[in-house]
């Protein structure tokens, strides 16, 4: 049987997408066009890409880590969505133009409510990965 590209590209796009991680430790931090997810264990990011056959899925796997899709972790759909929900929020703070570069929540109440959104989505984290260590 011969497969094409298309197939093999397919493939890889699929596994990439329903990988899954049990990491040791996570941080939860927001930064500007990037996951709300990293790994905080260097050794743990090397013993993750070792468990990769493929080569090319495992050098572009390395080159997400330490920061990674909230889809890899091994959590429900619904946890997945309120954390890249939230973390869009945090993105549509910045403005970024060739002139302009600048970040600000729209009001104290607005910024409270990522906060304390961020508090229950940890919480939950600690539920459904009771043994990853999360910081903040």
């Amino acid at each position: 049987m011969v497969i094409s590209l298309v197939q093999i590209l397919l493939t890889k796009k699929y596994f990439m997408e329903t990988i899954r991680i049990h990491p040791k430790s996570i941080k939860i931090i927001s930064e500007y066009q990037c996951y709300p997810i990293w790994l905080s264990d260097i050794k743990e990011i090397g013993e993750i890409c070792d468990t990769i056959s493929d080569n090319d899925i495992k050098k572009e796997l390395s080159e997400w880590l330490p920061n990674i899709k909230t889809e890899w972790l091994s959590i429900s759909t619904s946890l997945i969505k309120q954390i890249n929900e939230w973390d869009a929020i945090y993105q549509s703070l910045f403005i970024d133009t060739n002139y302009e570069f600048n970040f600000t929540f729209k009001s104290k109440e607005q910024e409270l409510q990522f906060y304390e959104e961020k508090q229950e989505i940890i919480g939950k984290l600690k539920i459904e990965m009771p043994n990853t260590t999360i910081y903040v």
